[in-house]
């Protein structure tokens, strides 16, 4: 048996390419029988796993494909790639598709079913629509690979007509809806787009397929035709899709028009929508500029007592550079009120994802731990990086109250309960001690009475 090593051209500029070259011209040239012994003797690697795959794929075309999945039941998942049973059922023409489809039984119970279905489908698409259709009439297929046949149909003339595919949708399952759906949104004539976006809303509730269709939608308008989108987004039926797709075309029409993404988001319905496209156009201008982006969410008020605006300045400068956005907070911020509001909200994102840094800064800077809000989110982050350095701190602090020791030894005892308990026994004698006991008592009395007891002898009596 010849035993070559794939991929040493010394020409070649791309060893992988010419490998993959090479591996392919064996296996045309040869049986899939023959070249399935070859790379089953090669050592274990790439090449043995790329040469198995496309020999089994051959002997599923030249045998049949049940003769593949019995012989692919000898190898491991070290040596077949997770490509295998979409290239074996990869049909070659409209006649081929008949013999993929037919087939489909076989693999019913795979995990991937519906992708390698919709990869069949994709696959039709290059085929002719007419020799489709015949087979969705074809009386030696079962019910089942009929369904599947009007799938590959639907795909093929999606481009050709959505229409006609739009009112085929309720042939089909929730998975092949939630893949055809976008398309046909995407394929849908721009002199009747309204219609279209009416029939999406009537035709699916699912969020993901509803965000995919509008995502398709904006991309497919924005840059060309950014006011007919802005109409459709603002006058689609609530949900949160649509909410979200306000972000979507607020971060297009940023890119060449910020104005105008500014003026259009300012002008929405009060809702969610434009809370979303608020904050998307905040999180692009507080990027440049902080005190651009204040007083742009300035603009966002509807009324005095809004604030939302301000306080997300703060949590976005809150996540990038806190240190900066609280020196320059009263400079930025004249109104006292608003200065508040916008500190706490950088305080809060702050000490939410960067907990060390906050204690750090915090230690000449008391007031941060003013907020109860800012303190809780610290609490949670920093247990998170260490149960007791958090415990530490917050005592040194005086900021250890009944119920964040309650959380901290539940959480505690649960991940280390020797650390746990070491350092509540190692507490001064005090109310949070005792506490801190009741807590661990309750966590263990049911698994370890006997320790539980112990423990309910270091509290004082009554």
């Amino acid at each position: 048996m010849e035993n070559r090593v794939f991929g040493s051209a010394h020409n070649s500029p791309d060893p992988l390419i010419q490998e993959m070259i090479e591996r392919d011209a064996y296996v045309k040239a040869r049986s899939g029988y023959e070249s399935l012994e070859h790379f089953r003797s090669l050592p274990r690697g790439r090449e043995r796993s790329n040469g198995i795959m496309l020999s089994l794929v051959k002997i599923s075309r030249e045998i049949s494909i049940e003769e593949a999945l019995k012989i692919s039941k000898e190898f491991g998942n070290n040596d077949i790639e997770s490509t295998l049973l979409s290239n074996m059922f990869t049909p070659q023409s409209a006649i081929d598709l008949k013999r993929v489809i037919s087939k489909l039984g076989l693999i019913k119970n795979a995990p991937n079913f519906t992708d390698i279905l919709n990869e069949i489908a994709n696959s039709s698409r290059a085929f002719d629509d007419g020799d489709i259709f015949k087979l969705m009439n074809d009386p030696s297929l079962t019910k089942e690979d009929k369904a599947a046949i009007e799938f590959c149909y639907a795909t093929n003339i999606i481009k050709k007509d959505p229409i006609q595919v739009s009112l085929m949708i309720q042939l089909f399952d929730a998975k092949q809806k939630s893949l055809l759906i976008p398309d046909i949104i995407d394929n849908w004539p721009t002199s009747k787009i309204n219609e279209g976006v009416a029939w999406l809303f009537k035709s699916t509730s699912d969020s993901a397929t509803l965000q995919s269709a509008l995502w398709n939608l904006t991309n497919k308008y924005t840059e060309d035709q950014p006011d007919k989108i802005m109409d459709i987004i603002e006058s689609a039926p609530p949900s949160n899709a649509t909410d979200n797709a306000h972000k979507f075309v607020v971060d297009i029409v940023y890119d060449t028009d910020p104005e105008k993404a500014i003026s259009w988001a300012k002008n929405l319905p009060l809702g969610n929508g434009r809370k979303i496209a608020m904050q998307a156009i905040l999180d692009r201008v507080a990027q440049n500029n902080i005190k651009s982006a204040i007083e742009t969410a300035k603009g966002f008020s509807t009324d005095a007592s809004d604030h939302s605006g301000i306080a997300y300045v703060g949590h976005v400068v809150g996540l990038d550079n806190p240190v900066s956005a609280m020196q320059l907070s009263t400079s930025l911020i004249k109104n006292e009120g608003e200065q508040k509001i916008f500190q706490n909200s950088v305080l809060l994102a702050w000490a939410m994802t960067k907990p060390e840094n906050f204690i750090q800064i915090a230690k000449d800077n008391p007031s941060y731990t003013n907020n109860e809000n800012v303190v809780d989110a610290l609490f949670q982050s920093y247990s998170a990086v260490s149960h007791k350095n958090a415990a530490d701190w917050f005592v040194a602090n005086n900021l250890l109250t009944d119920n964040r020791i309650n959380n901290l030894i539940t959480n505690w005892m649960f991940e280390d309960s020797m650390g746990a308990s070491q350092w509540i026994y190692n507490m001064r004698p005090s109310h949070l001690k005792n506490t801190a006991i009741i807590s661990l008592i309750n966590q263990i009395k049911n698994t370890d009475p006997f320790s539980a007891a112990q423990w309910e002898k270091l509290l004082p009596k009554e």
